[in-house]
């Protein structure tokens, strides 16, 4: 979901990112006495494998002036005397070609000895180089985006609820159109409107009266999708995915004018339930996978968000995930120590990386725990951390009974940052779980 650009051309969003000091040379021919060179910083949050930089009265690019491709929040230093025979300033145009094919067109920029150019994106999605002079003074370089690769992924197509308030189901199509459904009052219609995206980020424009309303979007790396309007922010959680919105729309097409979409509660999977408890809390069944998840009504579930697994998040990036593992637990020859040992090496660090986006991780202070709980079958700690993440993790396997009898082998992880233990112990005891069945 990290992808941020492709659904139309004009609608492209990069983040600014930090910048770091690394500075590569790449330069050619005779570089002039003192002369400071040009720093050229990538914001574009992603990496540009070419980058030619050339007077505008040719039309020949050149070299690429790059030997390896510019990271994102990566810099590479050029000298303008290399570029043209010995001059320190003049007109040049730029091009970038960046990791997903993609070109980026600069043409007629002023610039002189001592400038940085910095390349990222305005509001508007548009690429832009912000020059700044050794003077301090600033400039603006308006670009082009030409885009030639693969289009991204539609990470909001699907169904979604508020987490205030479930009784609106607020479907997201492929083709970029919207609609809210009342599931209080027949499936009627609440809201229509149309979306467009770039990666994780997009702009809701909602139809209100004849008047259209423009309200951003942002996907969260735990899957929660966040609209603001006027300073207003409605948080909403996944419901289904394209098949579930296949069938809701079948439905609704079929039932017009008298719309009733089937659902339990907010959701419009037929194995799957929510319901209140006391204490303004929520019970989450998930039958197909024999799972249910008793949580603070400030929680949510995460539905489809890990394959086979029940999710419950606080919204913080503080996750509970629960696996049926009944089947596998009884055929393994191995102590318990082992199996859970076996289950965080087969489940858990695949776990971390999709709830926090990490390709590569490294794992620390792992530890058997001892528990006196009747249930309990084993317990791990273990703390896993990457580039922008320091997680400590347990892993809970314990037996839990259907009302039939029937012993279930149920493995339960919490995950939350390490530097904030009272998370770590709110995730704990607020999410209860266990098995279920119809």
């Amino acid at each position: 979901m990290q992808n941020i650009k492709k659904k139309i051309s004009a609608a492209i969003l990069g983040g600014i990112l930090a910048l770091s000091a690394l500075l590569l040379c790449a330069c050619k021919g005779v570089i002039a006495a003192e002369e400071a060179g040009v720093t050229v910083e990538n914001a574009l949050s992603y990496a540009v494998n070419e980058l030619y930089i050339y007077p505008n009265n040719t039309v020949d690019w050149g070299n690429n002036l790059l030997t390896t491709p510019m990271e994102q929040s990566g810099a590479v230093l050029t000298y303008l005397s290399a570029l043209t025979g010995g001059n320190r300033e003049g007109t040049f145009n730029l091009q970038l070609i960046d990791s997903d094919g993609d070109t980026y067109s600069f043409n007629n920029v002023q610039i002189a000895d001592g400038d940085a150019l910095t390349l990222t994106f305005n509001d508007n999605y548009v690429p832009v180089a912000q020059l700044t002079a050794q003077s301090g003074e600033t400039r603006l370089a308006v670009g082009e985006l030409t885009i030639t690769g693969d289009p991204a992924e539609n990470n909001f197509t699907g169904l979604w609820t508020a987490m205030e308030d479930h009784s609106v189901l607020y479907v997201f199509e492929e083709d970029g159109s919207f609609r809210g459904l009342d599931m209080s009052d027949n499936a009627s219609v609440v809201a229509t409107g149309t979306y467009t995206f770039a990666g994780d980020t997009g702009v809701l424009t909602a139809a209100e009266g004849s008047t259209p309303v423009d309200m951003e979007m942002q996907l969260s790396g735990d899957g929660m999708l966040t609209v603001t309007y006027d300073s207003e922010s409605i948080l909403m959680f996944r419901q289904g995915g394209a098949d579930e919105l296949e069938a809701v729309l079948a439905a609704y097409a079929q039932a017009q004018p008298n719309a009733t979409v089937q659902v339990s509660g907010p959701t419009v999977v037929a194995d799957r339930t929510y319901s209140s408890e006391e204490g303004n809390r929520v019970r989450f069944r998930d039958y197909e996978l024999g799972l249910f998840a008793s949580y603070p009504e400030w929680m949510s579930a995460l539905e489809d968000y890990i394959p086979g697994a029940v999710a419950v998040t606080d919204g913080m990036s503080g996750y509970v995930v629960l696996r049926d593992v009944t089947d596998e637990y009884w055929a393994y020859s191995g102590s318990n120590d082992e199996y859970v040992t076996q289950y965080i090496n087969d489940y858990v660090l695949g776990d971390y990386a999709v709830l926090y986006e990490s390709d590569g991780l490294d794992y620390t202070s792992f530890e058997l725990v001892n528990s006196n709980v009747s249930n309990r079958i084993a317990t791990a700690k273990i703390n896993l951390f990457s580039t922008n993440h320091d997680i400590q993790v347990q892993t809970l396997v314990f037996t839990s009974t259907y009302d039939n009898g029937d012993s279930r082998v149920i493995a339960k992880t919490i995950l939350a940052d390490y530097d904030d233990p009272a998370q770590f112990q709110t995730l704990y005891d607020e999410v209860k779980s266990g098995a279920c069945r119809h």
